[in-house]
């Protein structure tokens, strides 16, 4: 396929390609790749806490995953939640298979409104990027992915439970600790500034 035939593929949306692909398209794959492959190895970064090779490893499985699923891949959804789906369910079975062996136990929610909206606001998330993933580390895996697809990746609540298979009021308190800790440990380190 020609230089211009490639360039062509720019305009289209993920779905498009999407179609194109199950054609066995390079040209579409490689315009796919070149716009998620910084997003989906940046969503590992952050659930691997930092582990470059890691993060390279998942990243370049995932694309090799979508593939292999091109052909179960409805044109009529959306494709970032599709591939989030896909990226997340390969991390966990990676982790399975790696027996990490860190956990945490989150008490499940009882009530759909736990999140209060005072955290949220408390948490300026973009602008204390490198304080919020040197606390996400600190996290179990469980309550460190919720987070990342709700603040990282801009992911519903109903969108984060299905992708993760997890009750949204489970969803609810785990965002809730997330932003509780990250709360007491700015309160933390403000203080420590002063001293």
């Amino acid at each position: 396929m020609s230089l211009m035939a490639k360039k062509s593929f720019i305009r289209y949306t993920d779905e498009y390609l999407m179609e194109h692909i199950v054609r066995s398209d390079k040209a579409a794959f490689t315009e796919l790749y070149s716009r998620w492959v910084l997003r989906v190895k940046q969503f590992y970064l952050r659930l691997c806490d930092y582990e470059e090779e890691l993060a390279d490893d998942l990243t370049q499985d995932v694309f090799l995953k979508i593939l292999e699923k091109a052909q179960s891949f409805d044109p009529n959804s959306k494709f970032s939640s599709w591939l989030i789906t896909i990226a997340y369910n390969h991390f966990k079975n990676d982790l399975r298979r790696r027996k990490h062996d860190e956990t945490y136990r989150i008490e499940e929610a009882q009530t759909d409104d736990i999140l209060e909206p005072d955290y949220e606001k408390m948490i300026d998330l973009e602008a204390s990027s490198q304080f919020t993933d040197r606390i996400l580390i600190t996290l179990g895996e469980d309550v460190k992915t919720i987070f990342i697809l709700r603040y990282m990746e801009e992911l519903t609540i109903p969108e984060i439970a299905k992708i993760t298979s997890t009750p949204e009021g489970t969803v609810k308190s785990r965002l809730y600790y997330a932003l509780k800790k990250l709360s007491k440990e700015r309160q933390q380190y403000k203080l420590s500034e002063w001293l």
